[in-house]
């Protein structure tokens, strides 16, 4: 999603856009584990950003937030205050749902802290009607809906010619 956005945003001929690449996760293996070299990372990230802001203003940042798991999440606490302090506006994207069961549920001690942060954002985006209710839960308004566009790459191969209908199943992350 995040390369979606950004290859629209670069086709805008009036703007300028840069991607500021975060590489905390090589493998889904080490996703959502802490890790020496994703604390390196942190400011490896800060150095790039601060890169990019000594090249010119940053009028605004889209940021992909951490989501419902504590390494992501301690994450974003280290690097929202950068992102705020670097670009005059930030619009946060939400990937997926379930941030605020979380909060509701874990985390608590870092709800105050994360909502200061979160609710600094000029905006949200999300992807469906129904991951509204994070950043709502966070009172980041306006929330923008930008679904999934994804090219289409059928090719017939993919389906057995023995059968007239196809059944397909899309899955994104799927957790407890």
């Amino acid at each position: 999603m995040i390369e979606q956005i950004l290859r629209e945003l670069q086709s805008f001929p009036n703007l300028t856009c840069e991607h500021l690449p975060f590489y905390f996760t090589p493998s889904f293996r080490e996703s959502r584990r802490l890790k020496f070299y994703k604390i390196l990372e942190l400011f490896l990230v800060i150095h790039r950003l601060i890169m990019l802001r000594l090249q010119g203003n940053i009028d605004l940042i889209l940021y992909p937030v951490g989501g419902s798991h504590l390494v992501p999440l301690l994450r974003d606490v280290f690097l929202l205050p950068w992102m705020l302090l670097l670009s005059r506006k930030m619009v946060l994207q939400f990937h997926a749902a379930g941030a605020a069961k979380m909060f509701q549920n874990h985390y608590r001690i870092f709800l105050p802290v994360i909502r200061f942060l979160y609710k600094k954002a000029a905006a949200a985006v999300v992807m469906t009607d129904y991951n509204k209710r994070d950043p709502e839960f966070f009172g980041i308004q306006p929330v923008f809906v930008l679904p999934h566009q994804l090219r289409d790459e059928y090719q017939p191969s993919y389906v057995s010619r023995r059968r007239e209908t196809v059944n397909i199943l899309s899955l994104g992350h799927i957790c407890p």
